[in-house]
């Protein structure tokens, strides 16, 4: 099961049009917070963001949201840039 969640409903839309498309029905996704995005404690075996730690005021909130979520042993995986200029 994948679940995605983003403060856009366009893109939280255009993830259940291609989910529904492509007839997986084991994605879900859901406009939120992803510093307090509500999510039950220990509930994912594993987490990825992609370019959300250098866009949010408060990264250090949305790591700590996403741990508390996170089963024991469970990996985060972060795709992030810190350097505009080194592109």
């Amino acid at each position: 099961r994948v679940h995605g969640i983003d403060l856009s409903a366009r893109f939280v839309d255009a993830l259940r049009s291609r989910a529904a498309a492509a007839g997986a029905a084991n994605v879900t996704a859901e406009v939120a917070d992803v510093a307090a995005p509500g999510l039950a404690p220990a509930s994912f075996d594993g987490a990825w963001s992609r370019w959300v730690l250098c866009f949010v005021p408060e990264p250090e909130a949305v790591v700590r949201a996403v741990a508390t979520t996170l089963r024991p042993g469970a990996c985060f995986a972060i795709h992030d840039y810190v350097r505009y200029d080194a592109f």
